[in-house]
This record gives structure tokens, C-alpha cells and sequence, in this order.
């Protein structure tokens, strides 16, 4: 956990919990979306498919985000990242940019029969359009964050770290109100 979490709270015991999910690299890659052999390559690379429709991800070997009609992250499990940073760069510099931007980022959770009205406390997003595979980047509590749902109930995060104490603060402050109602 990192040092701007406050104690943990045992499970069970509250409405809704916040953690941090320290597990993922980051990758952020770009190219032409149009461009077949990249898509190949960053399956074999990196064993994602990335979506071409906006606001979608998909989760293979890890996540791919569509970010942009040019831009994807990559989150991939941290015991895979030099490898896969290896082979994305390995001979993908005709097809690609690719970066490591795991240090740039903050993955949080907020789950529990409370979490979508915390959120909803901080965003104009409509939380609703978080369907089965789809992501959206939004303001949350006047920080930028990409949000997705990967279950009932569970909502993941990704912040940048420069703004991770912050957003961290808010939403424990909005999970106390909250739980105070």
C-alpha cells in the first residue's frame, strides 16, 4: 500500500472499500489503427487484442484501452513487463510507439453496494454506460481518471500518481459520507 493510504478496514465491515491494485505495467502504445499487421504484432508482442471501437478494452493476457483513434494502454501482469517491453520494441518501431508508463500511474478500487453513488458524487459521467468491456476517461472529483467495471459493484481507477493522494483523500472522504447517510 502506498504511504497516502490510510488504515486498512477490515473486509465486510463498511459499504464500500478503497484499495490500491499495485499489480499491472503500463504500456501506453500508439499507431494506425487501420494498419492489420500492427494488431498482429502487439498480439504476438504483448498478447492483447486492441479494440478499435472508442471507449472499449478488452483483457486477454492483460487489458488493452482504447484511449484515442491512434492510442491504447496496455496494462499487463508486472511479472511479464520487461519481457513484453522487449518484444513490443523489438521490431515494432515501423508499426509503433510504445512506452513504459508504469511509474505514471495509480490503480484504484472501489467496490461495494455504495461505490457507483461515491462516484457519482464526483462525476457528470453517466456511471450507467459502463457496460460489459467499456471504459471512459472523465473527470472524478476535478481529477482525470480512466474508469471501467469489471464487475458488479467493483469499479477500477487509473489515475496519474501525481494526482493518486489526492483522489485517494476524496474518495475516502466521499466513502465516510456516504457510509454516514
Amino acid at each position: 500500500m502506498s504511504d497516502f493510504a490510510p488504515e486498512a478496514v477490515a473486509p465486510g465491515t463498511t459499504a464500500c472499500s478503497l484499495s490500491e491494485e499495485p499489480i499491472f505495467a503500463w504500456f501506453d502504445v500508439r499507431g494506425d489503427a487501420q494498419d492489420d499487421r500492427l494488431l498482429r504484432y502487439v498480439r504476438q508482442a504483448a498478447g492483447c487484442v486492441l479494440p478499435r471501437q472508442p471507449n472499449r478494452y478488452t483483457r486477454e493476457a492483460g487489458y488493452a484501452f482504447w484511449l484515442g483513434p491512434d492510442q491504447w494502454l496496455l496494462a499487463l501482469p508486472r511479472a511479464t513487463s520487461v519481457a513484453v517491453e522487449t518484444r513490443l520494441l523489438a521490431g515494432g518501431d515501423q508499426l509503433l510507439a510504445a512506452n513504459d508508463v508504469t511509474s505514471a500511474y495509480c490503480l484504484f478500487t472501489v467496490a461495494g453496494g455504495l461505490a457507483e453513488r461515491v462516484l457519482r458524487s464526483g462525476t457528470s459521467y453517466d456511471l450507467a454506460r459502463l457496460g460489459a468491456m467499456c471504459c471512459a476517461q472523465t473527470q472524478l472529483g476535478k481529477t482525470q481518471v480512466l474508469i471501467w467495471q469489471p464487475q458488479a459493484e467493483t469499479y477500477h481507477l487509473l489515475v496519474r500518481r501525481s494526482f493518486a493522494s489526492y483522489l485517494w483523500r476524496w474518495l475516502d472522504d466521499a466513502i465516510s459520507v456516504w457510509e454516514g447517510v
